[in-house]
């Protein structure tokens, strides 16, 4: 009689542990799949330097190999873009993202095309603002509260000194340094129209065509080894 009772008292017990696991599983379920649907709000700053307020702003003048790039991206579509602009004045350029693992998104300049001369004193003057504005004191992510996938990605990475500082942005209110130093790059030579047009020539298609198949070898490659 007593060994009944015990099995009576078990199968309850078992019953109400399984009934809590079924609910939570039942729970995880539901917020892996509703939560990208929530658009809940995301913190507008992220990874923000709090002691770089505290350190006094270099005055050094700015060298040769001091540097401000852009890496820009359009979410309606647009041309990948990244560019660098060097303290003696020289501009490397090209239509293409770098990302780890050696991968590249985008279709390459001609050669000819991905190299710039700007009088030393305007690149000079550019990257003084950067120094000179704070920007080793901005966050290094600016974003949207909630996610937007039409919104335009730029990140800019000053390079002084040896210190690399990198501010990324797909907010529509960045801070306003953030706007002038993007603003400023807009004075520069125009992309050549075959890299911008959507009405590619034959041999422009090859050319795009080719470099898409490399990388997508690269990832390839990439996965086997992993």
């Amino acid at each position: 009689m007593e060994r009944q009772t015990q099995a009576l008292n078990v199968r309850p017990q078992f019953l109400r542990g399984v009934g809590i696991f079924f609910v939570c599983g039942l729970l995880v379920v539901a917020f892996v799949y509703f939560d990208p649907h929530l658009n809940l709000p995301r913190p507008p700053r992220l990874f923000c330097p709090i002691l770089a307020q505290l350190e006094p702003l270099s005055k050094a003048p700015v060298q040769p190999t001091d540097s401000l790039e852009l890496v820009t991206l359009s979410g309606a579509g647009g041309t990948p873009y990244t560019v660098r602009i060097y303290g003696d004045g020289r501009v490397e350029r090209d239509t293409v993202i770098s990302f780890p693992s050696n991968y590249h998104v985008g279709c390459p300049l001609h050669e000819a095309d991905k190299h710039l001369q700007i009088p030393a004193a305007q690149a000079n003057a550019l990257i003084s603002k950067a120094r000179d504005g704070g920007f080793c004191r901005l966050c290094r992510v600016y974003q949207s509260t909630h996610a937007i996938t039409d919104g335009d990605f730029n990140q800019l990475t000053l390079t002084f000194y040896g210190k690399t500082n990198t501010v990324a942005n797909s907010s529509r209110h960045p801070p306003p340094l953030f706007t002038e130093l993007l603003n400023a790059f807009s004075t520069l030579p125009s992309l050549p129209d075959y890299a911008t047009t959507h009405h590619q020539t034959r041999e422009r298609m090859l050319e795009c065509n080719a470099y898409f198949k490399s990388q997508m070898e690269i990832l390839q490659r990439r996965s086997k080894q992993h």
